[in-house]
């Protein structure tokens, strides 16, 4: 799993790293201090999960999050000093998945995490995904058929977790550092935490 965190506080981004490397081993980290280097990370990396405060240095964390919405459906979970009831609503009508009021509790921010995860569809062994169809191309994701014109178009194993992972985020943008670590299952070759001073 790799999870892009974004705070302007090197403290906060070392406890959110901390808890994961004892509770998840193997999680990779990414850090970032302002909303614009955040974007960047997740278009370079395609995180699975983003952990970011609301107050940001450069903008917004609710026109980030909109933004981040916009392009993928990966979980947001808000982690902020706020606790208004209007900030709480803002964050998950921008499109935050949960909100968490700091200051950090590891095991809430871990069960949070946990939650999303479980609720993010497998590529195999599941049922009722239904299926997708654009003009002669019907993928049906249930049975891990491909047809074309009504003939069965036979593809490798990584040609259809691509095409899965393409057809499942159609009208997205889908960051290259997703589908490299979805469909290749690696990670690109990038410095991970920078927390700063």
């Amino acid at each position: 799993m790799e999870i892009l965190a974004i705070d302007p506080d090197a403290h906060v981004l070392r406890a959110i790293a901390t808890a994961f490397e004892f509770q998840r081993p193997g999680t990779t980290f990414i850090a970032a201090r302002t909303a614009n280097e955040g974007l960047t990370r997740f278009l370079d990396d395609g995180p699975d999960i983003v952990v970011l405060e609301i107050d940001l240095p450069d903008r917004s964390g609710f026109s980030l999050i909109r933004e981040l919405r916009s392009m993928s459906d990966l979980p947001i979970i808000v982690l902020t000093q706020r606790a208004d009831d209007r900030d709480l609503i803002e964050a998950l009508d921008s499109g935050a998945d949960h909100y968490i009021a700091k200051p950090l509790h590891h095991m809430e921010l871990l069960a949070k995490v946990n939650a999303v995860l479980r609720r993010r569809e497998p590529i195999t062994g599941s049922s009722g995904l239904g299926e997708f169809v654009a003009g002669d191309l019907r993928v049906s994701f249930q049975e891990r058929q491909v047809t074309f014109r009504g003939e069965p178009v036979r593809l490798s194993a990584l040609e259809y977790k691509l095409l899965y992972h393409l057809t499942r985020n159609a009208g997205r943008v889908l960051p290259q550092g997703a589908l490299v670590s979805r469909v290749w299952e690696r990670k690109a070759k990038r410095e991970a935490w920078s927390f700063g001073n």
